[in-house]
């Protein structure tokens, strides 16, 4: 029997679920493929390459209630509902909201009260000193150790932790 082809290798490593691909297969990269984690991806992208190479495995942070979640998206950080460290989050006024594609702030009525949150996806996030700026909303989201952040608008704001959605009260949960 014959050598086998990368693209026979493969096809039958992504039927059969196996995550490493056979020795004889050669890698082949045209440039324009993502980096992904198992066999199947890969195959589906035409990139044996990245079918043996593991993903390198961002840090889990642990939320209030011990929960992990990997940092994801332009932020690097654990999506969920961040807020104030200083209140338990069932009684959480200021809330911050990520899941790496969309961004939640409290949304205020021209009293001062809030509405719940205003949800719109990311936009253009820049790095700017220890920080993520999200242009869209003129906010600074900094990294602080452990699962919390700071968020600086015009000032530092206090720092935040990860609440899970149960946590929170009601009108701040995303839908």
């Amino acid at each position: 029997m014959g050598r086998t082809t990368p693209l026979l290798a493969l096809a039958t490593i992504a039927l059969s679920g196996c995550t490493k691909a056979a020795p004889e297969t050669t890698a082949v990269d045209n440039g324009e493929t993502a980096m992904m984690g198992n066999a199947a991806e890969a195959a589906a992208v035409g990139d044996a390459r990245n079918a043996t190479a593991p993903a390198a495995a961002p840090t889990a942070v642990p939320t209030s209630r011990g929960i992990t979640a990997d940092p994801v998206g332009p932020l690097d950080i654990a999506p969920g509902y961040y807020a104030n460290a200083s209140v338990s989050c069932a009684k959480a006024t200021d809330v911050f909201f990520y899941d790496g594609r969309r961004v939640g702030v409290v949304d205020y009525d021209g009293a001062g009260r809030s509405r719940g949150l205003t949800v719109q996806p990311i936009g253009k996030v820049t790095r700017e000193g220890g920080g993520y700026f999200i242009e869209s909303l003129g906010i600074e989201v900094d990294k602080m150790s452990g699962a919390r952040i700071k968020l600086v608008i015009q000032d530092d704001g206090p720092p935040m932790r990860v609440c899970s959605r149960d946590e929170i009260p009601p009108k701040f949960r995303v839908g």
